[in-house]
């Protein structure tokens, strides 16, 4: 009897051992579940929470396993040997660790409440670089409108004194247009003269004894006209040089009275001598001095170039093609003019375009 009290005693104490041991055993998987399951969260919070003094404390995560340690027990010792003797595996089946939201359900909340918070500032902060970029491009904008308003200050007196420096250019050019007209005043062309004759001195005496029978032929030099001869095209023009201006007046009047002027029986014309930039407007105004010719009305020079006639005791002027062809459709003086074409010069066309007889004659007859 004392043999069979023993035995159940022994078997109850390792019963009751086994029991303590496959319980310890179970904490000790659970505890090292949590911390595995816990452990990379609670490290990547202390990461966050010492960059970001802002980051809720620690207090919530140890309550959490607090509350977890503190669930209900397992079933009591009392428990059948069958139970008691089951493989860790299923014991740890049979309690599956709770779920992070379940145990603290506040959690979420302080996510979501961290979120807006970092949400917020990160907006201020891009509101702030954006109001201060464009603070920065007001200021930069202000910066080169002043800069502008000053260029386009600049920009209206250059202006002005381009405007201002046209017009002494042009007196400049009338000026020296003058000059040069006024040293050939005493200057003839003879145009016609075959350029076999090679004494000028003697030809210019002849031509000048025919017309001024009465006057001595007081010639300083002559010489032809400063061009490449040409085998083909007419004969250069002979400059003469007369000594007094009147000789040369005189010269020409006798010119022009006379009816037909011939040396060794060719023919040839007299005529004055001007600037070639001169003659490129003489040219131009063809069509306009045909007019005045065809209706018998003298004309003369002015300074720097326009041109005067007289008509009914009354002078009229004129000193550019456009300002002549509505003078003359004013008096009525239109009629057709000779088509004829001006050659081109690089000095006139510094000063203007010039205009073709053709193109005068088309102006003048659309009355």
């Amino acid at each position: 009897m004392a043999v069979v009290c023993d035995r159940s005693s022994s078997t109850e104490a390792l019963s009751l051992n086994f029991t303590l041991f496959t319980r310890a055993c179970r904490t000790t998987y659970t505890v090292t579940y949590l911390y595995t399951s816990l452990e990379p969260r609670m490290a990547n919070r202390r990461l966050q929470r010492e960059k970001k003094d802002s980051f809720p404390s620690s207090k919530g995560v140890a309550n959490t396993i607090v509350s977890f340690l503190k669930r209900p027990s397992p079933p009591s010792p009392k428990a059948t040997q069958e139970n008691s003797w089951q493989g860790l595996d299923s014991q740890s089946d049979a309690f599956p660790p709770p779920s992070w939201e379940s145990q603290n359900p506040d959690l979420m909340g302080q996510f979501k409440a961290l979120l807006q918070h970092e949400l917020a500032k990160t907006a201020a902060d891009i509101t702030n670089k954006i109001t201060g970029q464009i603070h920065e491009l007001g200021q930069r904008i202000d910066v080169m409108e002043t800069k502008m308003d000053d260029v386009v200050t600049v920009l209206e007196a250059h202006e002005q004194d381009i405007v201002q420096l046209q017009k002494q250019l042009k007196e400049a050019h009338d000026k020296l247009e003058d000059t040069d007209n006024r040293s050939r005043r005493n200057n003839l062309r003879i145009r016609g003269i075959p350029e076999s004759e090679t004494d000028l001195q003697a030809v210019t005496h002849t031509i000048l004894s025919t017309l001024l029978p009465d006057l001595p032929s007081e010639c300083d030099r002559a010489h032809r006209a400063l061009r490449p001869k040409s085998q083909e095209g007419p004969p250069r023009d002979i400059i003469l040089r007369l000594h007094f201006h009147q000789t040369q007046v005189k010269a020409l009047q006798a010119a022009g009275a006379s009816q037909n002027l011939e040396y060794n029986a060719v023919k040839f014309q007299i005529y004055t001598d001007v600037a070639p930039v001169t003659l490129q407007k003489c040219k131009s105004f063809a069509g306009v001095i045909h007019v005045l010719q065809h209706q018998g009305i003298r004309y003369r020079w002015l300074f720097p170039f326009p041109r005067a006639f007289l008509l009914n005791n009354k002078q009229y002027s004129f000193s550019d093609l456009e300002s002549a062809m509505e003078l003359l459709r004013r008096l009525e003086l239109t009629t057709t003019l000779p088509p004829s074409s001006p050659p081109s010069s690089p000095i006139w066309r510094m000063v203007g375009k010039p205009v073709t007889r053709r193109a005068t004659a088309s102006a003048l007859s659309q009355k």
